[in-house]
């Protein structure tokens, strides 16, 4: 990389605003593909909120777990959360916020959920943002929910070896010695025929958010 180039490290990206610039884009197979949280005429408010199990070096397995524990804690204060693989090595969970929730109480509510389980599987698992001070966990990462920062869009082919697919999965399926390399370019339109969209309701969840955070005093 030529340090004295302006442009050496820098990416060229489109920004997707319409269905015509969609299939322009997937017709030239650009990928992957990510997403705002936030929508067109809304760009201050909190669509959804992620929660982001980055593995590093410890199995895919590991990342089920702690995203199982959470499900525990979002059922108890009435959240809903959609898995789906990150169609690399980890797993992100995306929360729905319904519409009137702003950015500020969206990243409070990931960095509480993300503090209760780190603090429940220390050995396993960290909110440490430096890479030297995390060790050999499961990094669960909250900085994903603002109202700059995107995440892989459900169903966005990813840039490596077998054109793995970040899958939408449903909780029943989500478990400890599930291949997250069997959701592929190829594997992907006959898993949908089969079984629908695990992320169909999804912009239909209306949470009382206000009071989930206030739940979750009880655990903290």
């Amino acid at each position: 990389m030529d340090e004295d180039d302006p442009s050496a490290g820098k990416k060229t990206l489109f920004i997707i605003d319409s269905v015509d610039a969609l299939v322009y884009i997937a017709n030239l197979g650009c990928i992957p593909l990510h997403v705002l949280a936030a929508r067109r005429g809304s760009l201050d408010q909190c669509d959804f909120l992620t929660v982001d199990f980055d593995i590093g070096e410890r199995s895919f397995a590991d990342a089920v777990r702690l995203a199982l524990d959470l499900r525990v804690v979002l059922d108890d204060v009435g959240l809903v959360g959609y898995p789906k693989t990150s169609g690399q090595k980890g797993l992100h969970v995306l929360l729905p916020m319904g519409p009137g929730v702003n950015f500020e109480t969206a990243k409070l509510l990931v960095e509480l959920l993300g503090r209760l389980i780190t603090d429940k599987n220390p050995t396993i698992a960290t909110m440490e943002r430096r890479v030297s001070q995390r060790g050999p966990r499961v990094y669960v990462d909250t900085g994903q929910t603002g109202p700059s920062r995107t995440i892989v869009a459900p169903y966005s082919v990813r840039a490596q070896r077998g054109a793995t697919v970040s899958a939408p999965i449903a909780w029943q399926e989500l478990h400890v010695a599930l291949d997250s390399t069997r959701f592929n370019m190829l594997t992907m339109p006959g898993r949908v025929e089969e079984v629908g969209d695990p992320f169909a309701g999804f912009t239909n969840e209306r949470p009382d958010v206000g009071r989930a955070i206030a739940a979750l005093s009880r655990h903290l």
